[in-house]
């Protein structure tokens, strides 16, 4: 159920909920959040379960001693959401196919994370962007509708 959620605390909880594993595997997290973003309309549940979709896939990617960084910035009326890593890239060929349920490049999981996020951000009237360069690592963009009466700050 939509609620007012700030955003950033959403972040830092769901960062706590996976820190052993990102301490574990060696990750770097660099935070980079936008304080004065205002709250927005957005069921937090399923969000988090957009967060930790995205960094642990960004965790798988990088294997050991990547660079996870975790942005917020407003955008207009968006609430944007940045998920960047140090990790492997996804190929170009895939770039595409990454939505599609049941689609991996893994030996392990279902192929459905990525599918249940775009589902998630779509339904919450937002969007998701990717961009990956093989070797360089991958950003995922998720823009999230700030309400026409949010107050900033």
């Amino acid at each position: 159920m939509p609620e007012p959620t700030d955003l950033n605390a959403l972040i830092r909880e769901t960062v706590q909920l996976l820190q052993d594993e990102l301490v574990q595997n060696e990750i770097s997290m660099v935070p980079l959040l936008d304080l004065s973003l205002p709250q927005i309309d957005i069921d937090p549940a399923q969000v988090k379960q957009v967060l930790v979709n995205l960094i642990q896939n960004s965790r798988q990617a990088m294997g050991r001693n990547g660079t996870l960084t975790l942005a917020t910035e407003r955008v207009g009326n968006w609430a944007v959401l940045t998920v960047s890593d140090t990790g492997e890239g996804i190929a170009t060929d895939n770039l595409e196919r990454i939505w599609e349920p049941f689609f991996t490049t893994r030996t392990h999981g279902t192929g459905l994370g990525l599918s249940l996020v775009r589902r998630i951000v779509e339904d919450h009237g937002g969007r998701i962007e990717v961009e990956s360069r093989p070797r360089q690592g991958t950003t995922f963009r998720v823009f999230l509708p700030i309400g026409a009466d949010a107050i900033d700050g």
